[in-house]
């Protein structure tokens, strides 16, 4: 922990892309574009995220865009897609009381973002020297979009 406490215990233990693509059929005929984005995560939950010392959980990510001329979602320039995966932790100590699962989604909402960010970074500089220009991929809400894989889930579970 540094002297003031700005340096978080989270640990990244792995941060990977898996894979990468981007396509373009067309150029626009302006610099703006329009972008539709699908993003996907299984919620892993890991039978040992208390294993030794720490608490853990695996995030991947999968994010799909779609590129259309401003104002013309029917003239499609490309498509873009990045997938990875991230493994976080916690020092065990730090999330002893949590009985209500808050340490995973910390954790599952920071995986998003730190891998989030690590795409985002790869997609541009995979994307210099498209046609376009370099492309950047627009920026999330961790929590907002944890909130709504989990409802998600929820909602295609089978009734029992």
């Amino acid at each position: 922990m540094s002297k003031h406490g700005f340096i978080s215990p989270l640990k990244v233990e792995r941060l990977a892309i898996t894979s990468a693509s981007i396509e373009f059929q067309s150029m626009p005929t302006s610099p703006n574009y329009d972008v539709s984005m699908t993003m996907s995560m299984g919620l892993v939950s890991p039978d040992d995220a208390r294993a030794d010392d720490r608490i853990r959980v695996e995030v991947p990510l999968d994010a799909s865009l779609e590129v259309s001329e401003d104002g013309k979602p029917d003239r499609h320039l490309g498509t873009i897609h990045v997938s990875g995966i991230t493994t976080v932790s916690l020092p065990n100590e730090i999330v002893k009381d949590d009985e209500g699962g808050g340490a995973l989604d910390y954790l599952r909402a920071s995986g998003i973002s730190i891998l989030y960010g690590h795409m985002r970074s790869h997609m541009m500089a995979m994307s210099i020297g498209n046609p376009m220009g370099p492309f950047i991929m627009p920026a999330i809400d961790p929590v907002a979009f944890l909130k709504s894989i989990k409802e998600n889930e929820a909602a295609n579970e089978p009734q029992k």
